[in-house]
């Protein structure tokens, strides 16, 4: 977007402002001391706003069953300054919808413009995503297999639980079917390119997902695999949606490092570093010895974070991204335990790689 096109709408602009303004108000004036006061009485009504108070418990628990829990261990403080932030962030997409309002004809251009795309290219993300997923659908199916006696505490999502035969937790039978026509698919796929069977496959991933998904923990481990299959399945040409997916890594690591600044600001690192003494790896318990090493590390990962959404797109600096993605989950690994030494997230790189390429073989073609 240049200057030229671009347009800053100051009159919606700051309307948006303004309303966001007035319920912030709101909120600091009477919303917050009424929410406080529901929290630290145990979630029971409180006098002169019961009617009020009544449909907003019903919504928060019909969306948080596990509130009532969480609060007696974490306490109401922290989910009065959540609430806090939770206005805060509100104000940020507001003001960031509606500049996408306002510019939304560049947006719509941009992101779906039609592109003639190199075949080889379109292979590469195809193999790319045939073998994360296969990879990573074993490190499920895995997971799975553990999980068979906790068929107590499964609780099926949505998308399993209006399947027939998939509402009970996975058992050995169904969980060879769908691996099997996953597998299947997959192999199809990858001779014949008929678009239908990608999308068996995805359906197949997004099932063992679910099941994953349904002892009441659901994380972003999987997600950029998950926007990877999108730009191979969803259209013959994926460039299209290569440039969505691009926006949502972009968004997922930029928002992640606006969330720590939001919830405890630069101090965050050195909250973190009694959580490295005290859970990391044997590295990472070394590392927690010397906090002023492990902050300088943190803010780099931060800094990184922040500015995903900036070098993702950068034709000079995106090979540095590509550098940090690499360091970043890999410190993770090492340093918390978290993640897996083949991290689903590196796969952002291919997509970032593959979106450049096709870029200059665009600018090289003109």
């Amino acid at each position: 977007m240049t200057k030229s096109t671009y347009k800053l709408g100051l009159p919606s602009l700051m309307v948006c402002a303004l309303v966001w303004g007035l319920l912030l108000t709101i909120w600091l004036v009477i919303g917050r001391t009424a929410v406080q006061d529901w929290l630290v009485g145990g979630l029971g009504l409180v006098g002169g706003l019961d009617q009020v108070l009544s449909w907003w418990q019903h919504l928060v628990l019909s969306l948080y069953p596990r509130l009532p829990v969480e609060l007696h261990r974490l306490g109401p403080d922290f989910f009065v300054t959540k609430a806090d932030q939770v206005i805060v962030r509100l104000g940020i997409a507001v003001l960031v919808g509606q500049q996408l309002l306002v510019n939304r004809r560049l947006v719509v251009v941009w992101l779906f413009a039609a592109q003639d795309v190199a075949s080889f290219y379109v292979l590469f993300l195809r193999w790319v995503a045939s073998f994360a997923y296969l990879w990573f659908g074993y490190d499920i199916i895995s997971d799975l297999w553990l999980r068979q006696p906790l068929g107590g505490w499964y609780q099926p999502l949505r998308l399993v639980g209006w399947i027939p035969g998939l509402i009970t937790a996975p058992n050995a039978a169904n969980m060879f079917l769908i691996a099997a026509f996953g597998i299947v698919g997959l192999i199809l796929w990858l001779i014949w390119e008929w678009v239908w069977l990608g999308r068996l496959v995805f359906l197949t991933w997004m099932i063992g997902q679910a099941w994953l998904y349904s002892w009441g923990k659901i994380d972003h481990t999987y997600a950029t695999l998950n926007w990877l299959m999108l730009v191979v399945i969803c259209t013959k040409d994926p460039v299209q949606y290569l440039r969505l997916v691009m926006v949502l890594i972009a968004a997922t690591y930029g928002l992640a490092g606006v969330e720590k600044l939001l919830s405890t600001g630069l101090s965050w690192a050195a909250e973190a570093n009694p959580y490295l003494l005290n859970h990391g790896t044997v590295l990472g318990q070394a590392l927690g010895k010397f906090p002023a090493v492990f902050t300088i590390l943190a803010m780099v990962g931060l800094l990184g974070q922040l500015l995903s959404p900036w070098l993702m797109f950068s034709k000079r600096w995106w090979p540095l991204w590509a550098v940090w993605v690499l360091l970043f989950h890999a410190g993770t690994w090492l340093l918390l335990g978290a993640g897996a030494w083949l991290h689903p997230w590196y796969w952002s790189i291919a997509v970032c790689v593959v979106f450049h390429q096709l870029y200059e073989l665009e600018n090289t073609t003109d």
